[in-house]
């Protein structure tokens, strides 16, 4: 073989050179299994110019050309520089083990040219081989038998780039399958996989529904009509990009936006020279974000878990939102038929936009310099006129007005109390006012609220969803007897760096834990992690001291019920809390979130409690870890609007197993149940308020309307009137032995709640009507009464998180409510206070 090789080499260094076009490469290879040898020898006629042979894990033994040359030799590579067209043979071998793996895949087989060449391969191997697999992706093969040896042929007509050679100690399956003039072969180990036509054939089919968004971008141009596809396990190691040839598990491959995803990720690897951050952008958004069901989600999540081409995605984005979406994507289709194997970069392709757009420079930013913003925006003034209001407002964004080299759209969406208006801005300026009109009266403002920027994200557009435990890494912690039944969770989350612990964390600590945390049946919160006794039940909170960074529960009856569960896990990853019985979806609960950035509209003619830059959702955050919540109302002084309403929402989006307590007489729990049951309308159980004395009613009833249409849970926790009054009027003393055993234990040793009564009492006419003593005693009675049925509601609903409306003034000062719940050893409670515009909230 090498005698003829030389002769040949001789032979065509002096007849002229008459090939045209892509030069011709041919190649021999022989291999020696007892050796694990490969020996082989590259011949070309037709090089002019530089060229750069890839060398790696082979041993060059001979290079010879017809003409003048420079040669470099490195490790890695070759470096030939010819000076006019010139023939070139260069002898090689290289180690190599047929039978180490179930698929081995030579690479590279031959110095490979780094530029795209058409290909003759012969391979001999000794005839021992016939029971093995010998594929060379190619157009056109055949197999012929010389005495104790096989001898491959394979031939392309159009070019290639790095073509490889791959082996199997057993044949493979092999099927083809036809889209327009573009052909497909599957192969696959039967030892691997058990598939069937019928099985490859519905892959397909589902392939072919989507194809034409390959069509759309020109992927089916390549001269190179056959492509293969060979099927690999789960855990095949990432191999080098070849020419033609894609390999792909099963379950990517029945995953048909992932296989198209693949597959054009493969063909722009082989044929346009673009980085990989370009690249994947690219992809990301001809693609992905094509083949999505709902857009506007599918931009959210690349802002919300960015990765490496997120940046490019919303680059491309820009562009043709510019430009038009068909445009932009008819101008890469042109760009890909001129690009293939010439190699050109992004700005090749903003050149070819600009020469059909001249106006394109007048609102194109480079790569480089585009940045993610920043935003936030604030309304100054609202000016009421005849028929509509004017408002002032001003967007802030990071970025340097040098660094805004054109204008940016900035779209709002206004809410006024008519409806929603949408307003596209130009952002030009660092800082930068404008001023808009409304018909009715606005309400919130919310910026970019369709996700079309490449931005931060306002922690109140953030959702509490399990995807979080998949971007991040971690901490599971589960009890070492519980091992073998979440053995196959744990196995995937350590593959994404999770550790494992069978420590329990206590809740108290994780304020110094700076990542997710899973536990496995084990509640660290049992109000807030209540899950059934069959099945799979998952839920996530963030975590209240590091908001970035979640908390998980997980509980599964059996190991049955986790298996069926993981194969929709992925697809659940929108939800904070599943619920899964023997593999049906039976819970999914969504975390609601504002879209856009919100820019809440201050009252400007009215005394507000709340700051403009308040956030419910942070708000909700401290109270996660409290099983009781202590909301404190005054009588005279209104409730901050709204407020009631948006913190119990922010609180429910966090945690639905809550009930709310009410300090209202034990009489009122029927008509709240008769309210509930719409045999009460509204206005009579307003009517049966009106003679509370001690608490805002108007903020009361908002909650109690709330509570109804959230279906929860409401329960009067208040004294009895009548033994109230008895006790007021005669003290303990007066009342019967049937009323004494109604009492609670009582302590009236508390002399600075005694001293702060007294002040009171000696300062008001009506209350000294009464007897201070008896006076005292009522109050502390209240102050035990209510302690004690808060006591009864933790026996009772140990499961669940309680947000108890109560009179402000029992709640101000430790040494009234708080004491006497500190005194039954009830310590996990927070009181919120909204008065005087701020928000207090004191823990204990």
């Amino acid at each position: 073989m090498r005698l003829f090789t030389y002769i040949l080499f001789f032979w065509i260094l002096f007849l002229p050179n008459l090939s045209l076009g892509t030069p011709l490469l041919k190649i021999d290879l022989e291999l020696y299994p007892e050796l694990n040898l490969l020996k082989g020898s590259l011949f070309t006629d037709n090089l002019n110019g530089e060229y750069k042979f890839i060398t790696s894990d082979l041993t060059i033994n001979e290079v010879q050309t017809s003409s003048e040359v420079l040669l470099f030799e490195q490790e890695e590579f070759l470096k030939i520089f010819t000076k006019e067209e010139s023939s070139l043979y260069i002898s090689f071998e290289k180690n190599l083990n047929p039978y180490l793996l179930p698929i081995t895949i030579v690479h590279p087989p031959f110095p490979y040219p780094g530029k795209p060449f058409t290909y003759q391969i012969n391979l001999k191997i000794p005839d021992t081989f016939e029971n093995m697999e010998i594929l060379i992706p190619s157009e056109e093969s055949k197999i012929e038998r010389d005495k104790n040896f096989l001898l491959y042929t394979f031939k392309t007509q159009n070019p290639l780039l790095n073509p490889c050679i791959i082996i199997s100690p057993f044949k493979l399956e092999k099927m083809k399958f036809s889209y327009k003039n573009f052909s497909f072969y599957f192969y696959y180990s039967p030892q691997l996989y058990t598939l069937s036509e019928k099985d490859l054939k519905k892959i397909f089919e589902n392939f072919k529904t989507f194809a034409y968004h390959l069509e759309n971008i020109g992927i089916f141009l390549h001269p190179f009509k056959i492509f293969h596809l060979i099927l690999v396990p789960e855990d095949f190691p990432k191999v080098k990009s070849f020419s033609n040839v894609l390999f792909i598990s099963y379950s990517s491959l029945k995953d048909t936006k992932q296989f198209l995803h693949c597959l054009t990720k493969k063909k722009l690897e082989d044929e346009i020279l673009l980085e990989e951050e370009i690249k994947e952008g690219l992809i990301t958004y001809l693609i992905d974000y094509q083949l999505a069901e709902n857009k506007k989600d599918f931009r959210k999540l690349q802002i919300l878990f960015p990765k490496k081409e997120s940046k490019a995605f919303f680059y491309f984005l820009f562009l043709a939102e510019r430009i038009g979406e068909k445009n932009f994507i008819n101008f890469f289709k042109k760009f890909y038929e001129k690009s293939i194997f010439n190699f050109r970069s992004l700005n090749d392709f903003l050149i070819l936009i600009q020469q059909s757009y001249p106006e394109f420079k007048n609102f194109i930013i480079s790569y480089e310099e585009f940045q993610k913003l920043n935003l936030r925006g604030e309304v100054k003034s609202i000016i009421q006129e005849k028929d509509f209001y004017l408002l002032d407002l001003t967007l802030y964004t990071n970025l340097a007005s040098k660094n805004l080299v054109k204008s940016i759209p900035i779209s709002l969406e206004i809410e006024t109390e008519k409806g929603s208006k949408f307003v596209v801005l130009n952002l030009e300026k660092e800082t930068q006012d404008f001023q808009i009109s409304v018909n009715g009266k606005p309400e919130v403002i919310f910026i970019d609220p369709e996700y079309k920027l490449w931005r931060n994200l306002d922690f109140e557009e953030i959702p509490n969803c399990i995807a979080k435990l998949f971007y991040s890494q971690g901490t599971i912690i589960l009890k070492k007897d519980d091992l073998p039944t979440y053995k196959k969770f744990i196995d995937y989350f350590r593959n994404l760096g999770y550790k494992i612990s069978f420590s329990f964390i206590e809740f108290s600590e994780i304020s110094k834990i700076f990542e997710n945390l899973i536990y496995l049946n084990i509640s660290p919160l049992t109000w807030q992690f209540n899950p059934p006794s069959e099945g799979f039940y998952l839920k996530v909170i963030p975590n209240p001291y590091n908001s970035e960074y979640i908390i998980g529960y997980l509980h599964v009856s059996s190991q049955n019920e986790l298996d069926e569960a993981l194969k929709n896990l992925v697809s659940l990853n929108p939800y904070s809390e599943i619920f899964i019985r023997s593999g049906k979806v039976i819970l999914k609960r969504e975390d609601k979130t504002f879209e856009g950035i919100p820019i809440f509209i201050p009252l400007f003619s009215e005394e507000t409690c709340i700051k403009s830059n308040f956030s419910f959702r942070e708000e909700a955050l401290k109270y996660i870890n409290s099983q009781i919540i202590l909301a404190g109302i005054e009588k005279e002084i209104p409730f901050c609007k709204d407020y009631l309403k948006n913190l119990l929402q922010s609180l429910y989006n966090f945690n639905r197993n809550i009930i709310l307590a009410l300090d209202l007489p034990p009489f009122f729990q029927r008509l709240l149940e008769d309210y509930f049951e719409n045999k009460l309308s509204e206005f009579q159980l307003k009517e049966s308020l009106k003679n509370i004395d001690y608490i805002h009613v108007k903020a009361l009833l908002e909650v109690i309307e709330w509570a109804k249409m959230n279906k929860i849970k409401v329960l009067t926790i208040g004294v009895d009137p009548e033994l109230f009054l008895k006790i007021l009027n005669n003290g303990l003393k007066g009342l019967s032995q049937k009323d004494l055993s109604k009492l609670p234990e009582i302590d009236f040793l508390n002399p600075p709640y005694k001293d702060y009564l007294f002040s009171l009492f000696v300062a008001s006419e009506n209350l000294q009507k009464f007897n201070f003593e008896n006076f005292y005693e009522a109050q502390v009675f209240r102050l035990e009464d209510l302690s004690e049925k808060i006591k009864k509601l933790l026996e009772t609903f140990k499961s669940n998180q309680f947000i108890i409306f109560i009179q402000k003034d029992l709640i101000t000062q430790n040494w009234k409510l708080p004491y006497y719940l500190q005194k039954r050893n009830i310590l996990n409670f927070k009181i919120i206070n909204p008065i005087n515009k701020d928000i207090k909230s004191i823990e204990y």
